[in-house]
């Protein structure tokens, strides 16, 4: 730091912009207190542009299959799974009713996805409140960052998912269940508009879970508006986000029981939390830079 000091002092014109004045008001002028023309202006706000669309991208996709194998999400659906293979159906039903399952949720989510968006267009008119809105979900994307490799820690001690405290509840768990019973006592000619039925409500009921990620997430894509190009980020997520569950139906049909899938769950709930956190502290980041850029 003195040598830089020191050479910028006696050899100042090894630090000066080309085509830029050696003086300025008699002083030697380094490059960094030279102007910056409207040109360079432009030029680095298209970097950050570019920048930020990559990490939307990137971002997004990461989100959406972290979200899908959330122990929220992922619990639920090897649930329904165990249970048609307990009430002995055939492997085609099972994925049909799966598939089923999947695109209820798939719907519901998109469906939430595009009414939070139009609030968040509508109120990311305002400057100040888009402001707010940026330092708010970095701070709690920070905060629950913190919280889940808590649970983290806490689950590599104990092995005990009930000594986690970012998830579902128990009596949310037990609501859940009993609308996939009451699913079971549905005739087989409806069971499969049903499945999409209960995908959509079963979504909804997870959502307080489930949205965390979802809200920052909904916040980065919708940065520059609710348009055609933050629809198709939207659709992106949400096909990431059944992705995982579309696996564990296929895994169903090719024999994979419900035990074997529940113990891999378990065997990686550690890793699962611990990239949640780093998710949730990218996203963090991402609203930081957002927030920086209106400024």
């Amino acid at each position: 730091m003195v040598l830089l000091l020191i050479f910028t002092i006696w050899k100042p014109r090894l630090f000066l912009q080309r085509g830029q004045p050696r003086y300025a008001s008699g002083r030697w002028k380094p490059f960094w207190n030279g102007e910056i023309t409207e040109a360079e202006r432009e030029a680095q706000e298209s970097r950050n542009r570019t920048f930020l669309s990559r990490a939307t991208w990137g971002a997004t996709l990461y989100a959406g299959l972290l979200d899908g194998i959330n122990p929220c999400a992922f619990a639920t659906a090897i649930f329904l799974i165990s249970y048609l293979l307990y009430l002995k159906k055939g492997r085609g039903f099972v994925l049909a009713v799966g598939i089923c399952f999947c695109l209820g949720v798939f719907l519901a989510y998109l469906l939430m996805g595009v009414g939070l968006s139009f609030v968040m267009d509508f109120l990311n008119q305002f400057a100040f409140v888009k402001i707010a809105l940026y330092a708010l979900f970095a701070l709690v994307g920070i905060c629950l960052a913190v919280l889940h490799l808590r649970d983290a820690l806490r689950y590599k001690k104990s092995g005990k998912a009930s000594d986690m405290e970012m998830g579902l509840n128990v009596q949310t768990h037990r609501k859940i269940h009993d609308k996939i019973h009451a699913w079971g006592r549905i005739s087989s000619a409806l069971a499969f508009p049903a499945a999409i039925v209960l995908g959509v409500v079963v979504s909804s009921m997870e959502f307080v879970c489930t949205g965390q990620i979802y809200l920052p997430t909904l916040m980065t894509i919708n940065a520059q508006g609710f348009n055609l190009v933050a629809f198709q980020w939207l659709l992106i997520y949400n096909l990431a986000f059944i992705f995982p569950l579309l696996v564990v139906t296929v895994m169903a049909y090719f024999g994979v029981g419900a035990q074997a899938l529940s113990q891999w769950a378990r065997t990686h709930v550690f890793a699962t939390k611990i990239a949640m956190a780093v998710l949730f502290l990218l996203l963090a980041a991402l609203m930081l830079a957002m927030m920086r850029h209106l400024v």
